[in-house]
């Protein structure tokens, strides 16, 4: 599923680059919303998934008809995140750090900054 592509993908940074994607599959947004089990929140996993595609300069296939969800509609039209995904440098986020248990994780990636200034994205990683 979607954790295992993202671990996956996530072991080879270095492949990712500008004209060379890793496609970590299409995007679950808008998926599965009358299946939710109780007590899950499918529009934050959406956000999580939507967000990690972005930090891993991931191809953004969508998978649902168009248009989608409100929720989902939302979450494909969100620029500041999307420009994470279409930063000119093409760079792949890095795992930084862990929680003990490993359900949290920490990720950044180097952006493109103008006059030379140093510019990341940060993503706080929760499968708790």
């Amino acid at each position: 599923g979607m954790m295992n592509n993202l671990w996956g993908n996530s072991r080879y940074p270095n492949a990712t680059k500008i004209g060379a994607w890793q496609d970590p599959d299409m995007l679950i947004v808008g998926m599965n919303i009358s299946d939710t089990p109780q007590g899950v929140n499918m529009v934050e996993e959406w956000r999580a998934h939507f967000s990690m595609w972005c930090m891993l300069a991931a191809p953004l296939w969508i998978g649902v008809p168009l248009p989608a969800d409100p929720a989902a509609m939302d979450i494909f039209l969100h620029k500041e995140v999307i420009s994470v995904n279409q930063d000119p440098l093409g760079l792949m986020a890095t795992r930084v750090s862990s929680s003990d248990d490993g359900h949290a994780t920490v990720w950044a990636k180097k952006l493109a900054s103008p006059a030379g200034a140093a510019s990341a994205a940060v993503a706080l990683f929760n499968t708790a």
